[in-house]
């Protein structure tokens, strides 16, 4: 048994250790049935994902689009950021890529890290819903699937 213990509990230990908050499905329908905030690209666009959004790079060089709750959240980072814009949460989380990386409240301690594929899974009917009863904002933008 002693030998066993010696072998999970390192496991146990270094699975814990990586600083990203686990996903909540609840806590995410909450946030993204709301108001969020975007990083706007000033100028030209350095991304073709999201051609208004500014595209950010982690510290692997991996891409991401950070996504706040609230201005207040954006202050918080202490960084200097493109312009925020308001969005419905639902409009970025249907216009979301599926391998793309989305941070929410990036840079701050309750940071959350989410692929576009497992938000679109999430928010499944709460997309279909507003699909259904939005047309006519839909029009014009281009979903991917």
């Amino acid at each position: 048994m002693k030998k066993y213990l010696t072998l999970i509990l390192p496991i146990i230990f270094l699975s814990n250790c990586e600083n990203k908050k686990a996903i909540n499905e609840n806590e995410i329908r909450d946030i993204f049935n709301s108001t969020l905030y975007v990083m706007v690209s000033v100028g030209e666009s350095n991304n073709s994902f999201h051609p208004n959004l500014h595209l950010f790079k982690d510290s692997n060089k991996q891409p991401f689009f950070p996504i706040y709750t609230s201005r207040e959240k954006v202050l918080e980072t202490e960084m200097i950021m493109p312009d925020t814009f308001p969005s419905n949460g639902i409009i970025i989380a249907l216009t979301s890529h599926d391998e793309m990386t989305y941070k929410i409240n990036y840079s701050t301690k309750d940071e959350i890290e989410i692929k576009g594929k497992q938000l679109k899974k999430i928010l499944k009917n709460e997309i279909e819903k507003f699909k259904k009863n939005n047309a006519e904002i839909l029009e014009g933008i281009i979903l991917n699937k």
